[in-house]
């Protein structure tokens, strides 16, 4: 895993790894892909992207961490620990983001905000950690800032979920605990 850290002026911006390597057919995450795109670029090329034997995309999970020295921001959130998931490489996970998340600087409670862009199970899953049992928001003092449009969509109470079990959970032990607690922060349109 690659953590990755840059400054730009006063603000810094990292890159925490939760995991990283061949995930999904790169034709299920990019409908248009055809293997003979490594004719055209190379196979060294390709191979940055795509693993060639097999064709699954190499993807990382990240968060990203922006620091200004007014406030700590985090974008995304990974899959998270101990969570139940229909995709079995992304179940009952028990990785060190958390503690590298520390070992970099950020303390839990100094983040300020924690900008969900969608909901899907490894965009939010470090949203909550599970202590004794229970869901709790694993950034106490964040705002959770959150698409009006995604929140509803993913409300199994607000929208029938048939088709989209590849997300089941996610919004009852990541996103639910946030929201009962005050901390979520719903914004409307694309902005």
């Amino acid at each position: 895993m690659t953590d990755q850290h840059i400054n730009i002026g006063d603000v810094s911006v990292a890159r925490i790894e939760e995991s990283y390597g061949p995930s999904f057919l790169a034709d299920m995450l990019m409908p248009s892909w055809d293997a003979s795109v490594r004719d055209d670029h190379g196979p060294d090329t390709i191979a940055q992207f795509v693993e060639p034997k097999t064709d699954l995309a190499l993807m990382s999970i990240h968060t990203w961490v922006v620091r200004t020295p007014q406030s700590t921001i985090l974008v995304d959130t990974c899959n998270g620990n101990h969570k139940e998931r229909s995709m079995e490489e992304m179940a009952m996970l028990n990785t060190d983001w958390l503690e590298r998340l520390v070992a970099s600087g950020i303390q839990p409670d100094e983040v300020d905000a924690v900008v969900c862009t969608h909901i899907h199970l490894d965009h939010v899953g470090w949203n909550t950690n599970l202590v004794n049992g229970e869901w709790l928001p694993t950034f106490p003092n964040a705002t959770y800032y959150t698409n009006k449009t995604e929140y509803e969509f993913w409300n199994p109470s607000e929208t029938d979920q048939t088709g989209l079990e590849f997300n089941a959970n996610v919004f009852d032990d990541s996103i639910l605990p946030v929201f009962d607690r005050g901390l979520v922060e719903l914004w409307d349109g694309d902005g």
